[in-house]
């Protein structure tokens, strides 16, 4: 996969850190296990609301069957038992606290990237339902500041086709309209 085809500044793909992984045992070392063995990959090192390091996912060149659901694959891995979070490009680390800038949240973080290269504050949701966890909302949000600010959810298009997709947007939304203060 050719990051430099995402739209993405250079100076934010090193801040990120992206790589290409063509190591299986590098792999190893980061925690993925089996099937999630896939090189090459592209690795993607993910940081928290607080900044922090949490974990590397990659998205391998050549990806493996999802055993659910035999008509995809499964594009993006992530080590087993690493849990959830809120990704934050390093650029708008300082930005989660400024109600006067927008905030956007989309899925996946070449697409926080890329509007990060822009000058907007993105967050990225490691997939649709990655906002909450077993039903709860994820404390990283309260990290981000929203009473009154404009906030943009941009999930992929497939949101238009599938109804899980438009239903967790739909959720996500309500959720973040009422910390916004703009529910009634």
């Amino acid at each position: 996969m050719l990051i430099e085809e995402s739209g993405i500044d250079p100076e934010v793909l090193s801040e990120r850190g992206y790589y290409t992984v063509t190591d299986a045992g590098e792999l190893k070392g980061l925690g993925f296990v089996g099937a999630q063995l896939r090189i090459p990959a592209l690795a993607i090192p993910v940081c928290d609301v607080d900044g922090r390091y949490a974990f590397t996912r990659i998205r391998p060149d050549y990806p493996r069957p999802d055993m659910t659901r035999p008509d995809r694959v499964v594009k993006y891995e992530q080590p087993p038992n690493t849990g959830v979070v809120l990704d934050v490009p390093k650029r708008c680390q300082p930005y989660l606290t400024d109600t006067e800038r927008p905030l956007w949240v989309v899925e996946g973080e070449k697409k926080a990237d890329c509007l990060a290269s822009r000058g907007e504050i993105a967050i990225a949701l490691l997939g649709v339902g990655c906002w909450k966890r077993e039903g709860q909302l994820l404390p990283d949000w309260d990290r981000i500041w929203m009473i009154r600010r404009e906030i943009n959810v941009a999930f992929d298009s497939d949101a238009r086709t599938k109804y899980q997709v438009a239903l967790q947007r739909q959720r996500l939304a309500v959720m973040l309209e009422r910390r916004a203060g703009y529910a009634g």
